[in-house]
């Protein structure tokens, strides 16, 4: 009895003793379990780190790449609005001096009295710089005005200024109308308002002088007159006895006159005009 007592007591403790080592193996293992388990998630937080510390490089790599890009296209953008400047600056420079051009002609003509000219040269800059149609538009209107102004004919004949002795007179004409009677130390004035080319004419005893004046408005223009003469044979006779009785039979002569028209130059023909009282 005693002996099955002890082996059961014997059995007891060894049940015990394993059953013990198995706990503690078990938590050995748990606890090993544990660790790998920490390893691992330590792991995985290390490449997560990883993996953040590499996607926000790619991203400041990106963003700096980027920056790089707008700071290169702004420098394009930059470069690009010089340039456009500097051609929109030459193109200004060329209008403005083609505009002077057509200013300079347009007042030249303007000048000369060649109105037609003057308008296309005006109008030609004002398509050019409609800014200034103010301007423009003046001018346009000024020779508007002077396009309806009479040109004014002066003409004249100096006493004796041909050297002619004479009291010959004549009709002067344009365009086959009377306008005066030419006389030594004589002047008139005519009013024209038609223009372009036009006759100025007169003539003796069918002996004509002719000139021709293109009429411009507001144009002013001045016809010399004068006479010119020459020594004809009539044909006929004139028979005078002398005191000793000697006859003597001498030909009859006369002046044949013919009038003489001269278009002279603006400064010349003002001058020669006022002198005549």
């Amino acid at each position: 009895m005693k002996k099955t007592v002890i082996t059961v007591l014997a059995l007891f403790l060894s049940f015990s003793y394993c059953a013990g080592q198995s706990i503690k193996d078990d938590i050995e293992k748990q606890k090993q379990q544990q660790q790998q388990e920490q390893r691992a998630a330590e792991q995985r937080r290390q490449r997560e780190r990883e993996a953040a510390e590499a996607q926000k490089l790619f991203e400041e790599q990106q963003r700096q790449e980027a920056e790089k890009q707008r700071l290169e296209a702004e420098k394009q953008k930059q470069r690009e609005e010089i340039e456009l400047k500097a051609a929109e600056a030459v193109k200004q420079r060329e209008r403005y001096a083609k505009y002077q051009g057509l200013l300079t002609s347009a007042e030249r003509n303007f000048a000369r009295q060649q109105y037609e000219s003057a308008i296309k040269d005006y109008t030609a800059a004002l398509e050019i710089m409609p800014e200034n149609a103010e301007t423009i538009n003046r001018k346009l209107q000024e020779i508007e005005k002077k396009m309806n102004e009479p040109a004014l004919l002066h003409i004249y004949r100096k006493r004796f200024s041909d050297g002619l002795m004479t009291s010959e007179k004549y009709d002067v004409l344009l365009n086959n109308m009377v306008v005066g009677k030419v006389a030594g130390n004589w002047k008139t004035t005519v009013s024209v308002t038609t223009f372009g080319s036009q006759k100025v004419s007169a003539s003796i005893g069918g002996r004509k002088a002719e000139v021709s004046i293109y009429f411009e408005s507001g144009g002013v223009y001045y016809i010399r007159a004068g006479i010119t003469s020459r020594t004809i044979n009539t044909g006929k006779y004139r028979t005078s006895t002398d005191k000793n009785g000697r006859t003597t039979r001498t030909e009859i002569t006369e002046s044949e006159y013919t009038p003489t028209l001269q278009l002279v130059d603006k400064s010349v023909g003002e001058s020669e005009f006022k002198s005549i009282k």
